[in-house]
């Protein structure tokens, strides 16, 4: 398996949570661990430090230093640019040398006209001087249905692999298929079928032989169901026959809601070993949505909707946005009471409200 994108959109989607998107809070810190197998005991030792500085309001990060546990010094930051849509436009990469700091790779966003669908994004390699690695986009709607990903490790740009997505009547991603490019054509390679159950989210992945497809690996994620907050991420390998773990992920929260702690472990012996592990500190990125404006003086109906959502406020209404799962955001309207979604596809999505400075969301199911 290559870059089978399990790891970014199509996990992303399978295993998305819908609790909010009002950005109310923001890593101030970011702590990285690795294990130590050598200390006695075993334990964990601090690696790098990163540090957030926001601006746009607040919950864009537009800078993240990092600075090296041992050493003290730092190591390396990103220096993030955003557009008048509030989407990522550029990402740079920069590491310090001992005296200055030196730009290492920088990843471009273009997006599709009008909207915040991403349309590319590029890696560019200071050092090498050409583009290395480009990830193009293709959107049915606000559904992503393509994404080919191409390889610049050879000085130019070339095809690598192709990932074709379906959805079911829910609006959930379904089925992803992975083709390999062979020089002329694309030769089908792998198939990941997602359900989804309360509680409980599967994806098996099929490796194709020629001719059918073979069982490969399985994804499972546990969540909390009235949180809708992932708890448990595992990996499993086919054995030929039974499925055999792999990794897992355990992530952990605060009261706020906030993943405080994300933890990677790997099988072996019979047991899962520590092997990474994240530790945030949040902090209020944006005054918090009163709780008459978010009980009492905000409603939505019809919920579920098929055409028109209407908005009840005692308040004055700003400006409307609303969300798809991947946190994309689909539509956005000011001073309005109503926002037409009939252009949509069916699933679940976030309304986010803006009244006198204040934002509250709720969640909307379009059918």
């Amino acid at each position: 398996m290559k870059r089978f994108l399990h790891f970014s959109i199509f996990i992303l989607s399978f295993f998305i949570t819908t609790s909010s998107f009002s950005q109310t809070y923001k890593v101030d810190e970011k702590r990285i661990y690795s294990w130590d197998n050598l200390s006695m005991p075993a334990d964990w030792k601090l690696d790098i430090t990163e540090q957030y500085t926001y601006a746009n309001g607040g919950n864009k990060e537009t800078k993240v230093v990092a600075t090296s546990a041992l050493t003290m010094q730092q190591v390396y930051q990103n220096i993030k640019t955003y557009n008048s849509n509030n989407d990522i436009t550029l990402d740079l990469r920069q590491n310090w040398d001992g005296v200055q700091w030196v730009d290492a790779s920088q990843d471009t966003y273009t997006y599709y006209t009008g909207t915040s669908n991403v349309k590319d994004v590029t890696t560019y390699n200071f050092n090498l001087g050409y583009d290395t690695y480009k990830i193009s986009y293709e959107f049915s709607g606000n559904d992503i249905n393509k994404i080919i990903t191409q390889d610049g490790s050879s000085g130019s740009l070339v095809n690598e692999t192709q990932y074709e997505y379906t959805y079911n009547m829910s609006g959930q991603l379904y089925i992803e298929i992975e083709s390999d490019w062979n020089g002329t054509s694309w030769d089908l390679d792998e198939r990941g079928t997602a359900t989804y159950t309360s509680g409980l989210r599967e994806l098996i992945v099929e490796e194709y032989n020629g001719s059918t497809y073979d069982l490969f690996e399985r994804y499972l994620l546990y969540y909390t169901i009235s949180l809708e907050k992932e708890d448990e991420y595992i990996q499993q390998s086919w054995n030929g026959s039974s499925y055999v773990n792999s990794d897992r992920e355990l992530s952990t929260y605060d009261g706020n809601d906030n993943k405080t702690a994300y933890v990677y472990e790997s099988w072996f012996g019979g047991a899962w070993e520590p092997y990474y592990k994240e530790e945030m500190d949040y902090s209020v990125a944006a005054p918090l949505s009163t709780e008459s404006f978010e009980n009492d003086s905000f409603k939505v109906f019809p919920n579920p909707v098929s055409d028109v959502v209407n908005i009840s406020s005692k308040t004055i209404i700003d400006k409307v946005e609303l969300y798809n799962v991947l946190g994309e955001k689909v539509l956005q309207s000011t001073n309005t009471k109503t926002l037409n979604v009939e252009s949509l596809n069916a699933g679940i999505y976030i309304l986010k409200v803006f009244s006198n400075d204040e934002s509250a969301t709720k969640k909307i199911v379009i059918k």
